[in-house]
């Protein structure tokens, strides 16, 4: 396994470089998770590879994305042979690929433009850190100024351990053990779920970000951690690295292992001072159904839903996540993005409603960026619902299709329309459809792909645009 990462990372690192002849904003080629600065590989069948371009430019058109479609393409196919598999996907979304030969490598790539960078050094410092920090740069520079996290950010912002909680809860909702595809998917996110927390412990011990090994030596040495708790890492840990007694067993010990590990970090924080000082009620809230089902051409309803439940194990989070969901019709753990594209691509559908799951107490849902949008920082970078993840998220498709869709185009202007309804709310200006005529009409005539590209490149302008009016008020 050692010699192939290493002949991956010197591919990536020359023929990926080599894009910059073409794409001359393209800054940095690195690597991180378990690839990164490492030469002892655990698991001789199955390693990620976690390969990211950094591109200093907010759009990114056509000819640049297909041009790292076949960096991608080349390397994965040049280096495959009869006992290694190499796949490949590019998304910042939890992502493995299906083992089919006696060595699997998965190309799980990343492509960073100036506002997914800008999402993540600003208010989602913590997601800055666990990137730059554990990364190995293969080709160019990559630099950010370090500064130091306070333990509440964890609480509340993007990549802390309230973020890890929010989308663990929601992923225990669908958890079906008769599903077996649903299961394997579910196991491996509750590895990242279980073993991201000791990274944020660390940096709450010793004020520094460290790698996943180093985070995990820390941990298992601290004397104020109890057996329990180590031991529900220890499961954890073994099942990442393919243990077969941990793989003969069924999901639950694994989900189990993963709740004690959140909980004790997630209290670990609050001890710090930060917590909720009153029971938080339930909250339901219409995402823009209205102008959604004017650009569909179908009436159409999309909320999100904020449910709170007090639990002390695990089996008892499990059931009050399942009823509490039970109360809702045409609930989803979708983020917004898919949940949009799901509700277009699928006409019989006029209701979705995503629901967050939080326990009394958890910060995470008073976030002033994701779930308190009303400013020009949340419009950019909040984490499912700012234009810095529509963006990435449309980029990203266009790279893992072969054929955009009359569908994929309607997302994409949807996208635009939320935005710029939001972005003139904020300016107190008002949205006609007669403006987004004017932004969105011209492009008549053009072919799909033009069309969804303009409406890419509207965004990201509506982004930059966004991003002056935040640093006008400093």
């Amino acid at each position: 396994m050692e010699k192939i990462i290493s002949s991956v990372k010197h591919r990536f690192a020359e023929e990926g470089w080599a894009l910059k002849k073409y794409i001359p904003s393209l800054e940095a080629v690195f690597c991180i998770g378990s690839s990164a600065n490492n030469q002892n590989f655990k698991n001789k069948e199955y390693q990620d590879f976690d390969i990211h371009f950094y591109v200093n430019k907010s759009f990114l058109n056509k000819k640049d994305l297909d041009a790292i479609k076949e960096i991608f393409r080349k390397i994965a196919e040049s280096l495959e042979n009869k006992d290694t598999a190499i796949d490949y996907c590019i998304k910042d979304k939890p992502w493995k690929m299906v083992p089919r030969k006696k060595i699997n490598i998965g190309f799980h790539g990343t492509l960073l433009n100036r506002l997914d960078y800008m999402k993540r050094i600003c208010p989602n410092h913590i997601l800055a850190s666990n990137m730059f920090n554990n990364s190995e740069t293969l080709s160019g520079r990559l630099t950010y100024q370090e500064r130091s996290i306070p333990g509440h950010d964890f609480l509340y912002r993007a990549g802390g351990i309230g973020w890890l909680k929010e989308n663990f809860y929601r992923l225990l909702n669908v958890f079906d053990p008769a599903n077996e595809t649903t299961s394997a998917s579910i196991k491996e996110v509750a590895i990242y779920f279980g073993l991201t927390p000791l990274i944020h412990y660390y940096y709450l011990r010793n004020g520094m970000t460290a790698n996943r090994q180093k985070s995990y030596n820390f941990f298992m040495n601290e004397g104020s951690v109890s057996k329990k708790v180590k031991d529900a890492v220890e499961f954890i840990y073994n099942f990442k690295n393919g243990d077969k007694e941990c793989h003969q067993q069924d999901n639950l010990p694994l989900l189990e292992a993963t709740y004690i590990v959140l909980n004790f970090v997630g209290k670990s924080f609050a001890e710090t001072g930060a917590k909720a000082t009153e029971k938080q009620q339930n909250t339901i809230e219409d995402e823009d159904s209205a102008l959604i089902s004017t650009l569909i051409g179908r009436q159409a309803s999309i909320a999100s839903v904020k449910s709170y439940f007090s639990a002390n194990t695990f089996v008892e989070a499990l059931t009050m996540i399942k009823t509490n969901a039970a109360a809702f019709s045409n609930v989803t753990p979708d983020e917004y993005f898919e949940t949009l594209a799901f509700l277009i691509k699928n006409p019989d559908v006029n209701e979705v409603k995503r629901v967050y799951f939080f326990e009394q107490g958890d910060l995470r849902a008073n976030d002033n960026i994701d779930f308190l949008p009303k400013s020009f920082s949340s419009l950019v970078y909040s984490w499912e619902k700012g234009i810095a993840t529509y963006v990435q998220r449309l980029t990203e498709l266009y790279l893992n299709s072969s054929n955009l869709t009359e569908n994929d185009l309607m997302l994409a202007k949807v996208l635009v329309s939320v935005s710029f309804k939001k972005y003139l709310e904020l300016r107190n200006e008002g949205l006609s459809l007669e403006y987004l005529d004017s932004k969105l009409g011209f492009t008549n005539g053009f072919s799909l792909e033009d069309r969804y590209f303009h409406c890419l490149e509207l965004l990201a302008d509506l982004g930059e645009s966004a991003i002056n009016e935040i640093n006008s008020k400093i």
